[in-house]
């Protein structure tokens, strides 16, 4: 019992380090990993050694999720250096004209896609640049351009494929349950995110304010004709295969990537060099959540350890709710608990959290995560942690807390609503 209780609190140590900002996420993950290990005396070398269990199988036991981030990166610059990307958005302002709601509601629904396949904050930046200046615009105050831009980031990401693929990795779900599941999220953030704009809308109407110019075309491809409109059928294809015809997350994404260069090709030299650059920006670009999936790998390998676990399933238990209302206002009120990296971020330590939670088995594992992905509808939304966070805030020139303040009251209720949803359907 007491070296549980000092396992618990050195996790909260660790969790207060990384919500101050004083330790990075990464540090925080390798020292829970050693410092948990030493605590609970997993033995170095040998069988279910720390070097055996804890390192060389934890590092690939994310595998699968941190190689489909990695090459949905790769995508998702292909898409940016074709011009992809800019197309679409640019089509969908085209399309909206003067009419600042119609617009908005377009490129809302168009960023939502696009930030599905594009991973990272240089897809951000390279999406925001184009999407906030014509929001603005358009008659759109900055404040709401920079939400809305969030907003479609957070849905994005649910209604992806990476964000899944790593939750039923690290907590040994089908992921068909879990894409469900974050589907359902991905809905209600869409519908938070519509009550928004129609609040902002009518509160205050259209207002004229540059923040900033929209950046001037980088593509080294000219989008036309036919070959443009079948690449720009990119993002929406890699999601209908996966959610339509079943296909694996993987593959899904490798057609998507040789749909893309068929497409916009430009010769065979030309072609191979896109191939070559874009394969290698987006490694770089997907390596950041790559090396967080290693380490939450050994997290994970050492939080099921029979000696850790045997100490901390117990105190974990005693926390567990066992009733459907229980289970609801549990997750409901501890919700903000995902933001600032705290303990039900589910990247980071949150994945020990739920993985002691399946351990204990007062929760069946998709209960678990249904309380870990509904949270989701603030921390991808909303945590001043978040990277894309910091750039939309600092390019709209608004403080990145006073985002969340306005995003809370619709991103908290569309998680409490994720929640039931998937409590009742699955408890």
């Amino acid at each position: 019992m007491v070296q549980g209780l000092i396992i618990v609190a050195f996790m909260v140590v660790m969790m207060i380090l990384m919500m101050t900002k004083k330790c990075p996420t990464l540090v925080a993950l390798i020292l829970l990993v050693l410092g948990i290990s030493v605590i609970g005396g997993i033995p170095i070398k040998g069988d279910n050694s720390l070097f055996t269990t804890v390192i060389t199988a934890g590092s690939i036991n994310m595998a699968s999720s941190y190689v489909v981030v990695i090459i949905a990166s790769w995508l998702g610059v292909a898409m940016n250096k074709t011009g992809v990307s800019e197309s679409i958005i640019r089509k969908a302002a085209e399309l909206g004209g003067d009419k600042t709601l119609f617009v908005t509601f377009l490129l809302y629904a168009v960023t939502i896609f696009l930030c599905a396949n594009i991973n990272g904050l240089g897809g951000v930046i390279m999406i925001g640049t184009i999407v906030i200046p014509i929001l603005i615009s358009t008659g759109v105050d900055k404040l709401t351009a920079g939400c809305v831009m969030l907003l479609a980031v957070g849905a994005g990401n649910q209604f992806g494929l990476t964000r899944p693929t790593y939750i039923s990795n690290a907590l040994g779900l089908e992921f068909e349950t879990v894409y469900t599941i974050s589907c359902i999220c991905a809905a209600c953030t869409v519908v938070a995110a519509v009550c928004f704009i129609l609040f902002r809308w009518f509160k205050g109407g259209k207002k004229f304010a540059f923040s900033a110019e929209a950046e001037e075309s980088t593509a080294k491809y000219e989008i036309k004709g036919i070959r443009g409109a079948m690449a720009m059928l990119t993002p929406f294809l890699t999601i209908a295969l996966v959610g339509i015809f079943k296909w694996a997350v993987l593959p899904a994404i490798l057609f998507g990537l040789i749909w893309l260069f068929v497409w916009t090709a430009r010769g065979w030299h030309k072609t191979c060099n896109l191939v070559l650059n874009t394969c290698y920006e987006g490694f770089t670009m997907g390596a950041p959540g790559a090396a967080l999936m290693i380490f939450i790998g050994m997290l994970l390998k050492t939080i099921q350890h029979e000696n850790i676990s045997t100490l901390l399933v117990p105190l974990t238990n005693a926390i567990t709710p066992t009733t459907l209302i229980a289970f609801i206002a549990f997750f409901a009120l501890l919700a903000p608990l995902s933001l600032y990296r705290g303990p039900l971020t589910i990247y980071g330590l949150g994945a020990g959290i739920a993985a002691l939670m399946i351990s204990g088995g007062l929760l069946a594992p998709v209960l678990v995560c249904v309380g870990f992905i509904s949270n989701g509808c603030l921390q991808t939304t909303s945590c001043p942690t978040n990277t894309h966070n910091v750039w939309v805030s600092s390019f709209v020139e608004e403080d990145v807390g006073v985002i969340m303040r306005k995003l809370m009251p619709f991103v908290w209720t569309a998680s409490l609503v994720a929640l039931i949803i998937g409590a009742v359907m699955y408890w």
